[in-house]
């Protein structure tokens, strides 16, 4: 099922190992789309397939330029990668359970080299219809994230808008981390400036100085990073890893940006 999709998306794989791995989101949607795939989203299975595919990405000249809690991108020429690592996923119904628009809902596994997808998926794209899944970790991203695809001719009725809406006012956010992290995206990054931090939580407080507050952080910006800041900035504290990836000689006093 799904032969000539499945035969599109092996010709972009950066692997010839996918053990471990899930390919899911845009590029996908691109292989049923015939439309032009921007990047590769991974989502890992386990703890070595993660350390396996940064390591291989490294060793074959991908360098990082985008680094969050929760997301690395790598770039290679105009090939461009990213490593979702906030959690672990069992299968592509685990990461399916996390999105939050149909239309991104299929993915291909690197275990069974099968494509799956949800119903809804195949229906928004013959619709041009977005169902919206209130299961969604980061509905506040979800709702930036519309306006991208209004732009690609997508429609969201108005259930589909109430209930991001609602599920938006469900969010239990009582601290600055905690906002952060939703406003957080694997895409790019709305940070509290660290002067504010200080301030005591306030939530109309944060929605009037909005624009006083925060930093834009997105993935095209190259950095350097030591290996300190590194760890701290993907929360990845694996030293085995680390010292793999300092021998590779791509953090900051190796002079080579990311």
């Amino acid at each position: 099922m799904f032969e000539k999709q499945k035969q599109f998306i092996e010709k972009l794989l950066p692997f010839d190992n996918m053990s471990g791995l899930i390919l899911a989101g845009g590029a996908l949607t691109s292989a049923f789309t015939k439309s032009e795939v921007n990047d590769l989203d991974l989502y890992c299975k386990n703890e070595e397939s993660f350390i396996d595919s940064i390591l291989t990405l490294i060793g074959d000249s991908y360098f990082p330029i985008f680094v969050s809690d929760k997301a690395i991108t790598f770039i290679k020429g105009e090939s461009r990668v990213q490593i979702i690592h906030y959690r672990f996923f069992e299968n592509a119904e685990d990461v399916f359970r996390d999105f939050d628009f149909s239309v991104n809902m299929a993915a291909y596994d690197g275990d069974t080299k099968q494509i799956e997808v949800k119903d809804s998926f195949l229906t928004s794209l013959a619709s041009r219809e977005i169902e919206f899944n209130r299961g969604t970790r980061y509905p506040l991203i979800s709702l930036v994230r519309t306006a991208k695809y209004k732009d690609k001719g997508y429609t969201f009725n108005t259930s589909e808008m109430i209930k991001l809406g609602l599920t938006i006012s469900k969010l239990n956010i009582s601290s600055w981390e905690e906002l952060e992290d939703q406003l957080g995206g694997i895409y790019g990054d709305i940070q509290i400036k660290d002067s504010h931090k200080d301030t005591p939580f306030s939530m109309d407080y944060f929605i009037d100085n909005f624009s006083c507050f925060i930093n834009y952080e997105t993935k095209t910006e190259i950095d350097y990073l030591s290996r300190d800041e590194f760890s701290k900035k993907s929360g990845i504290t694996n030293v085995n890893l680390l010292d793999k990836m300092e021998r590779c000689g791509i953090f900051q006093q190796s002079n080579i940006p990311f």
